[in-house]
């Protein structure tokens, strides 16, 4: 219904009145096809709403993560401005380097948060209530992050990193 009124006034035509059926038909099929996964999605949900107070360690490896980032993402406009204050002859190079830098960093640094909490729930799920569960799964799985996956992690974040910098590059063009 609200797709159909935000195109209606859009165009304010018969033509936006036709786009909002068609889109107020998508929104219906889509709600009708996917009506078992909204409810597997709460269950989950829920679930997880319980997971938190008990292991609440995931929580610190995206907190630790954002900081790193901005730290990161601070040193890198800092040696973008040093860059352009002492005009080299490839000043153009420098720059797309270091923005380059700036996304597989960012990127690096969102991966390792995000494989953390992922192997700490995965800790959960597979040895919670069972004689081999873990009090606090969060060192765990950092340290499985850092060390066995770290290399996957950086080449994936490389990968979008490239795509991410491509996208830039057409942007800017």
């Amino acid at each position: 219904i609200v797709a159909f009124i935000i195109a209606s006034a859009a165009y304010e035509s018969y033509g936006g009145v036709f786009i909002g059926l068609i889109v107020l038909a998508i929104f219906v099929f889509l709600g009708y096809a996917f009506r078992n996964a909204v409810k597997i999605t709460a269950e989950l949900m829920r679930i997880s709403s319980m997971l938190v107070p008990r292991y609440w360690g995931p929580i610190i490896p995206v907190f630790v993560g954002t900081l790193v980032n901005i730290a990161f993402q601070m040193a890198l406009i800092y040696a973008l401005v040093l860059v352009a204050l002492f005009q080299d002859e490839n000043v153009e190079v420098q720059v797309l380097y270091r923005i380059f830098s700036l996304f597989w960093g960012g990127q690096v640094v969102q991966n390792v948060a995000h494989t953390v909490v992922a192997g700490a729930v995965a800790t959960w799920y597979f040895l919670g209530g069972s004689p081999f569960e873990v009090k606090s799964p969060a060192p765990g799985a950092a340290k499985r992050a850092l060390t066995t996956s770290f290399g996957s992690i950086c080449l994936g974040s490389l990968i979008v990193a490239a795509i991410k910098f491509v996208r830039f590059l057409l942007q800017e063009a």
